[in-house]
């Protein structure tokens, strides 16, 4: 009977035993998968985040409103005013910025160098016109973000825009002094794709 009473015992420590790492194995692995999951989400959403983006209205196919031309625009704005104007993307070797929204506009009244004739690799940068006349003729174009400064991303190649495309721009006056000209663009429409081939010209 005392050895009986003994093996019975011994069987229910065991089962004790067996039902107490049965109470901690079950939480530490509930944690465990808890934790796990925590960073596999937190790694997905680190994969799917995405830079950051033109807002979706900027290129717009009509824009209410007749046009200035950019040297009408130059003349006629001053700092706060709202803009609608008509030009081309050019006026140097890189009318675009590289990482940031911003490209130069020039009035439709300058000629862009013809390739054929001048041998110009570049026409958009209106070398056969003089500095002074460019720049009298010229305006900077920027698309910003909440805090007011140029987004940080090129424009070359986004949404058709090429140097010598022809462009309505309507936004607002950021600067406009001091030989410095600075139209916050809010929409954007093509008139007439650029006419040129860009395959050696660098997008980056």
């Amino acid at each position: 009977m005392r050895h009986l009473s003994q093996s019975k015992l011994n069987t229910h420590l065991y089962m004790e035993i067996s039902v107490m790492r049965t109470l901690i194995f079950v939480p530490t692995l509930l944690m465990f998968l808890f934790v796990t999951s925590a960073c596999g989400n937190k790694g997905d959403k680190a994969s799917t985040s995405s830079g950051p983006t033109l807002p979706a209205n900027l290129v717009a196919t009509s824009i209410d409103g007749s046009p200035q031309t950019v040297i009408e625009t130059l003349k006629d704005k001053k700092a706060g005013d709202t803009a609608l104007v008509v030009g081309l993307i050019g006026g140097k070797m890189e009318p675009f910025a590289k990482n940031r929204a911003v490209f130069q506009l020039i009035d439709a009244s300058l000629k862009p160098c013809d390739v054929s004739e001048d041998g110009c690799p570049a026409p958009w940068d209106y070398c056969c016109e003089p500095p002074e006349q460019i720049m009298a003729s010229s305006m900077t174009v920027q698309v910003v973000g909440a805090d007011g400064r140029p987004l940080p991303l090129g424009l070359e190649g986004k949404d058709g825009l090429e140097p010598l495309t022809t462009l309505v721009v309507s936004g607002k006056v950021n600067q406009a002094s001091d030989g410095v000209f600075v139209l916050d663009a809010e929409k954007i429409m093509i008139t007439k794709v650029s006419p040129v081939s860009h395959a050696g010209h660098d997008h980056d």
